[in-house]
């Protein structure tokens, strides 16, 4: 039986070094596909006993939301071997205040979620932070895009022009989207939001450095060519 977490970030380091911990997570999602979710069980997985709400025997709606949201953000861990996953949980165990920051923020975002396809997204830049494919400071960027963006409008960061001239209202409201979740910057960085959507063409916008890596990885998501 597995320890009860110290705090957030305890739960996320103790989760990565569960052994078979993708078979685990296949198990759960298939049992609550199935409406025979096990909350005694769910336990077996440090991050749902760090939430408590295994405690409650997931008694309301939003509890039953959450543990999905968590299990979808596993899933996406899947391709990472026992051994690598032990490693980076080594690795974060280094720094404890530091651990716990990171893992309050990823319950934080999963909780917040507002689309049911964003905690796989957010599992897939988290593969690429564990992998070492991105920085810490790209991923955290790269989380709150996909907490902040609408996610269709995702793909119009492969042609932020959208066109000559001035942007239309439609288009201009998903630039303001793109720049808000930080996808996006103005050629000119010294104006205000409002003034560079009034008088600039869209072609004067630049993608960031996470834009593409973010394009990809929703394309991955929902098995569409970039």
């Amino acid at each position: 039986m597995t320890k009860h977490p110290e705090n957030a970030g305890d739960a996320l380091s103790s989760t990565l070094r569960i052994p078979r911990l993708p078979d685990a997570v296949d198990r759960h999602r298939k049992a609550i596909r199935k409406g025979l979710a096990d909350s005694g069980a769910l336990k077996e997985i440090p991050a749902f006993k760090w939430l408590a709400i295994v405690d409650t025997g997931l008694r309301s709606y939003c509890d039953h939301l959450l543990v999905q949201k968590l299990l979808r953000f596993l899933h996406e861990l899947r391709d990472i071997p026992d051994h690598e996953r032990e490693a980076f949980s080594a690795q974060l165990d280094e720094d404890p205040v530091e651990r716990e920051r990171i893992g309050e923020q990823l319950f934080l975002l999963l909780e917040r979620h507002d689309d049911m396809e964003k905690p796989s997204l957010l599992g897939l830049a988290w593969r690429e932070y564990l992998r070492g494919n991105v920085s810490l400071d790209q991923y955290e960027r790269l989380a709150r895009a996909i907490d902040r963006v609408h996610l269709p409008h995702i793909r119009q960061v492969a042609d932020i022009s959208m066109g000559a001239g001035q942007p239309s209202r439609e288009e201009a409201a998903v630039l303001t989207d793109l720049l808000q979740a930080g996808l996006i910057y103005p050629a000119s960085v010294t104006g205000q939001l409002a003034d560079e959507l009034d008088s600039r063409p869209s072609e004067a916008y630049h993608s960031t450095d996470i834009a593409h890596v973010l394009l990809e990885l929703y394309a991955e998501h929902r098995g569409q060519p970039v």
